[in-house]
């Protein structure tokens, strides 16, 4: 109740994150939105309007370039500005207040924020290497072509735990940035790293993630049957599936806050 409470309360917030991400997005799309037109997801479910749009697909070389390398400078810019307003979303979670004043709390959160992040990674880099390295070993070791379905069998096996790895790392990251609010950089990884072991944070992220990966399936329905759910219906599911993600989000952020608070007498809090 008191994640609601919060979550809620920084709807705002979470809106001006939901407009930030669709100005990067439509600047992504437009050009090649505007080349294909409005009627080529329709004639692309058809196999006679793939083959068509196969024809055409040196024309549309020129638009894919222009939205390739759109994409990747909105990606970047994304990247540069997520531990800003990830901070601002987490203080206006903390506490109340209001948007101009969490985005400045989180502006001087940044340094520590990408601290926090640059440690992570290395921390994840570290606990990968082992299952690397057997994977490497066992490509040296089993790459006669007569072996090869062994081979391929026994490297998805050493490399299946990298998932488990990249799990952890992910929640790890959200808990030591929620910790960052109070604490400097290590002491945040540390607890970050404790806090992820927790069954108490899996047990509520769990149904969070389903949650999320429900909305993003109907993200993708929306795509599928553009043509059944006409103009507006198409834009009032994507935007609204957008929106209710990022507020299941900002649920998930609440209880890492919760989850890495720092109580009287903690030896990590800085």
């Amino acid at each position: 109740m008191r994640a609601l409470t919060a979550a809620l309360r920084t709807l705002p917030m979470t809106f001006a994150i939901y407009v930030i991400e669709a100005v990067l997005a439509l600047g992504c799309s437009a050009p090649l939105a505007l080349e294909l037109g409005a009627d080529t997801r329709t004639s692309l479910i058809s196999a006679s309007g793939r083959a068509a749009w196969l024809d055409r697909a040196l024309e549309l070389a020129p638009a894919l370039r222009v939205t390739g390398r759109s994409s990747v400078l909105a990606l970047l810019v994304l990247l540069v500005l997520s531990p800003w307003l990830q901070m601002a979303w987490l203080h206006a979670l903390s506490r109340p207040l209001g948007l101009r004043r969490a985005l400045e709390q989180g502006s001087h959160s940044y340094l520590r924020a990408l601290s926090t992040s640059l440690l992570l990674g290395c921390v994840t880099m570290l606990l990968l290497v082992p299952w690397a390295g057997a994977a490497w070993l066992c490509h040296v070791l089993v790459s006669a072509p007569a072996r090869a379905r062994v081979h391929d069998l026994l490297l998805c096996v050493l490399l299946a735990p990298c998932l488990l790895v990249l799990a952890y790392a992910h929640v790890a990251h959200d808990l030591a940035r929620a910790r960052a609010l109070s604490s400097g950089a290590f002491a945040a990884v540390r607890v970050g790293l404790r806090s992820a072991l927790s069954g108490r944070v899996w047990l509520v992220g769990l149904p969070l993630f389903a949650a999320a990966l429900g909305l993003r399936a109907a993200q993708l329905y929306t795509f599928v049957h553009d043509a059944a759910l006409g103009v507006w219906g198409n834009v009032a599911l994507l935007q609204g599936a957008c929106m209710a993600a990022l507020f299941v989000r900002s649920l998930w952020l609440a209880v890492c806050l919760g989850c890495t608070e720092p109580r009287a007498g903690s030896r990590d809090a800085a």
